[in-house]
């Protein structure tokens, strides 16, 4: 976790279950996750660990043979990396969502438009939701704008947090039956991306190796 991030819960606990960036920092990696935030209603700058996560994704370039980043992850290293150039939204994106058939939970107050992609390879996206999934080799990384790490009812667990402070928060689209249960359609499709992912890494991992 970012050393410099202030935590407003649980501040002992979390440290004492979590490594900081500085205590690893001198370390090598096949991989590096950075997984979402609810930080994107906020500018970039105003994120407290920013230099920080700057210094990261420098970091991992020489440290990890690449990198997946999800929802708030994708949004700020894409921008970072020269990869796109995402736009906040006011109405958030809340739901199941298949583009290109590729189906996933997003929850997200931005998108990535298909025309401000400037390098990469967009594999799923639509006009609609922007680029979902976005492959880039010159910096051996994933830019995923949903959530294929969710489980069944994470998705609900937010809503009824957003419903709580807002009693007009929609439902998550194509998400709930008719019985207002959660449906998991994105399982199978989940372990098929990180699979591929992961076979990046060992490729990149032989090729390092001759």
């Amino acid at each position: 976790m970012p050393s410099t991030h202030h935590i407003n819960k649980n501040a002992t606990q979390i440290r004492q279950a979590y490594a900081t960036f500085d205590q690893v920092e001198a370390q090598y990696f096949d991989g590096l996750i950075v997984t979402g935030a609810p930080l994107d209603q906020l500018e970039f700058e105003q994120v407290d660990f920013w230099p920080e996560f700057r210094r990261i994704l420098t970091w991992r370039k020489a440290h990890t043979k690449g990198a997946l980043f999800i929802c708030w992850g994708a949004y700020a290293a894409g921008e970072l990396d020269g990869v796109f150039h995402g736009k906040q939204l006011a109405q958030k994106i809340s739901g199941i969502y298949t583009t290109d058939g590729l189906t996933m939970p997003h929850s997200r107050y931005f998108t990535i438009p298909l025309a401000s992609v400037v390098r990469g390879n967009v594999l799923a996206g639509s006009q609609a939701l922007g680029a979902t999934l976005i492959s880039d080799s010159a910096s051996n990384s994933w830019y995923l704008a949903g959530h294929l790490e969710y489980q069944t009812g994470t998705l609900r667990a937010e809503y009824y947090r957003d419903l709580h402070k807002d009693p007009h928060t929609p439902l998550p689209a194509h998400y709930f039956d008719s019985d207002l249960q959660p449906q998991n359609t994105w399982h199978d499709q989940a372990t098929q991306v990180y699979t591929s992912w992961l076979n990046t890494l060992t490729t990149a991992r032989r090729q390092a190796h001759g």
